[in-house]
């Protein structure tokens, strides 16, 4: 005899839970996904794989590993797991969570940069041991209560590690800010884009430079990007480069901003007639200071024979904000 129609419901209802059951075992168990589109069909695998970011029970770090795995697949694939609020949003969380318990300062309970070793055997980021004076911040162990000799000592192959962490997060940030641009969320792209400031934080690594490269190159695409961030955006890449690449963004930096000021302040020059009390033309004045404001910063940067040549342009943007708003102090200064 034929079974009754919700028994058949409910049988393949269990079937579809078990498959998802034993597909949360495996992608728990480092299985990629492409072997699981190959075992349970691409369509069941991929709907699992966004049920298994989207459940409370697993690991961040397995969480941003499958979800990545899930954008990546196709264009469909992507398509359909953006347009999950709940996958995006777990996905996002999973970038700010803190890597393994070894590459974390145990007192500032923050993800080590220069790891180093006390004189007790704990190990602490460089920046909590010492202060700025290269001196020690504490005479006792906070761990031991034992009395600490003055000197540190660098541990090399844990430094390396917490770099690698970092590179690994800072590819995933590049990944998801591709996709969420190309896709025009732009909340969730900037999301990304002040996660990765985070991790950027390590001078002098070629890695970091390129990668912070494409993520400010993907950040002046979106249309709500403002001068404050653009002037963000050049710092952040003079922070992770060094000798001559760093030269070269200081310039670029430099000029762009200078340009920008310029177009600016050329069309409010052109309304000679119209009152600056505007709401546009002072957004338009807040907009020509803002990028004007790396002048403090990048002046006080290498290559002072560069900085003094440009110098007196500087001044003329600065003199022309101040005429413009009337700042007779701002005049007098400039």
């Amino acid at each position: 005899p034929s079974q009754p129609q919700s028994t058949i419901i409910d049988v393949e209802v269990e079937q579809s839970n078990s498959l998802e059951t034993d597909v949360h075992s495996l992608l728990a168990l480092g299985v990629p996904l492409l072997k699981l589109e190959e075992l349970y069909g691409r369509e069941l695998a991929r709907r699992f794989a966004r049920t298994f970011v989207i459940s409370d029970q697993e690991t961040t770090k397995k969480i941003l590993c499958v979800g990545a795995a899930v954008l990546a697949r196709s264009p469909s694939s992507q398509k359909e797991a953006l347009a999950d609020p709940v996958f995006v949003d777990k996905l996002l969380a999973s970038l700010k969570e803190d890597p393994d318990e070894l590459l974390m300062d145990p007192l500032m309970l923050t993800a080590l940069r220069d790891p180093v070793v006390l004189s007790t055997g704990f190990v602490v980021d460089r920046t909590t041991a010492l202060n700025d004076l290269g001196k020690l911040r504490f005479s006792t162990c906070p761990f031991s209560r034992n009395k600490l000799r003055k000197t540190v000592y660098p541990l090399q192959i844990l430094r390396q590690k917490a770099v690698e962490w970092r590179l690994k997060q800072l590819g995933t940030c590049l990944q998801l800010a591709n996709m969420f641009v190309d896709a025009e969320h732009w909340e969730d792209a900037e999301t990304v884009f002040q996660q990765a400031e985070v991790f950027l934080d390590i001078v002098g690594d070629e890695k970091y430079l390129e990668i912070a490269r494409q993520l400010a190159t993907l950040e002046r695409r979106s249309p709500h990007v403002s001068p404050e961030r653009a002037v963000q955006n050049h710092k952040r890449l003079a922070a992770v480069a060094s000798g001559e690449s760093r030269q070269k963004l200081l310039i670029n930096a430099a000029e762009e901003c200078l340009k920008e000021a310029s177009s600016i302040l050329s069309t409010l020059a052109s309304k000679a007639n119209v009152v600056m009390k505007s709401r546009t033309n002072k957004a338009m004045i807040a907009n020509a200071k803002a990028w004007l404001s790396l002048y403090p910063w990048i002046s006080e940067q290498e290559n002072q024979k560069y900085w003094e040549s440009i110098r007196m342009t500087w001044i003329q943007q600065f003199l022309q904000v101040a005429k413009l708003e009337k700042n007779e102090s701002d005049i007098k200064r400039w």
